[in-house]
């Protein structure tokens, strides 16, 4: 049996961001924000890396992150409910920074994915860039589809 992943909060820090409208960022509603950074390992290896974003408002930043996930505080301490995200899903080549907290050469192959969390009205509440080890991660996905009303009722 793999080894239970393991989360390590690298960084924790609040910043002014410039005044230029993001229309899927968090950082639109204000002048700060949070910006996290951690990695999660498997064993000896990092899997990922990942930055997430959230307004500074929210106050995420000054709990105990290790122990309580952000999204359980933004719902349960900070009642902002999280009712939809948006994922791109990508490979790409590893920069720098991901290349040094995943343990790989800069440019080895990646998968990235970008995540938007929204809560009501369509305000974006989080978002993360997620660097995956290319050589440790499987994407699996199944849709479901409802049967048509043809072949519920029986018809033809």
């Amino acid at each position: 049996m793999p080894p239970e992943p393991t989360h390590r909060l690298l960084h924790v820090l609040w910043c002014a961001v410039d005044r230029e409208p993001r229309r899927r960022d968090p950082r639109s509603g204000g002048s700060e924000i949070d910006q996290k950074i951690d990695c999660v390992w498997i064993g000896s290896e990092a899997f990922c890396y990942g930055r997430s974003t959230s307004p500074r408002g929210k106050k995420v930043a000054g709990n105990d992150l290790e122990a309580e996930p952000a999204f359980s505080l933004l719902e349960n301490r900070y009642d902002t409910p999280l009712v939809e995200a948006e994922y791109k899903l990508e490979a790409a080549a590893a920069d720098p920074n991901a290349a040094g907290a995943l343990q790989v050469p800069t440019g080895s192959p990646i998968f990235l994915i970008e995540r938007t969390s929204y809560t009501t009205e369509n305000r974006p509440v989080d978002y993360e860039r997620l660097h995956y080890r290319g050589d440790l991660i499987r994407f699996v996905t199944r849709l479901a589809r409802r049967p048509r009303t043809s072949m519920q009722t029986g018809g033809p």
